[in-house]
Parts: C-alpha cells; sequence; structure tokens
C-alpha cells in the first residue's frame, strides 16, 4: 500500500475518534498505529521513527487533552506523507 494512502487513512482514522477519556483515546490510536506500521518495511527507517514519536506521545507521555494531542498527531502524519 502506497504510503501516502496509509498515512491518509490513519490521519481520517484518528479525526474521527469520538472518545470522552483519554485512555480510550489512545488505545484507538495505538491500534491505528499498529495497523498503519504494518504496511511498511522495517528499512523504512523514517517512517517508523515517525510512529515511534506517535506512539511516545500519545501512549506512553500523554496529557491528557484528547483535542490538542490529535492536533499535533495529524500535524505530524500531514507533514511526514
Amino acid at each position: 500500500m502506497d504510503k501516502q494512502v496509509v498515512m491518509t487513512d490513519l490521519a481520517e482514522k484518528v479525526r474521527f475518534i469520538h472518545e470522552i477519556e483519554y485512555g480510550d483515546f489512545k488505545r484507538k490510536v495505538g491500534l491505528y498505529l499498529t495497523r498503519a506500521q504494518s504496511h511498511f518495511s522495517r528499512s523504512d527507517l523514517k517512517t517508523h521513527g515517525l510512529f515511534k514519536e506517535l506512539r511516545q506521545r500519545v501512549v506512553y507521555s500523554p496529557d491528557g487533552d484528547i483535542e490538542a494531542t490529535r492536533h499535533w498527531v495529524l500535524e505530524k502524519l500531514q507533514e511526514n506523507k
């Protein structure tokens, strides 16, 4: 699958997550990141680095603000299409 298609699909999924609790939001984003990352070979270090950065901020070091996090994720995905 083309990188741009995967990144656009991931962005759309993140854009339309409607969760009230941050924990539910981060679990869904984590799942979507894992699924999207599976489309890239291990040799694509730049893309895997992006997924690591996204996962670190959303899942492992959250600030608890869903909308700010969503905005940040969408910006990062747009930068890396």
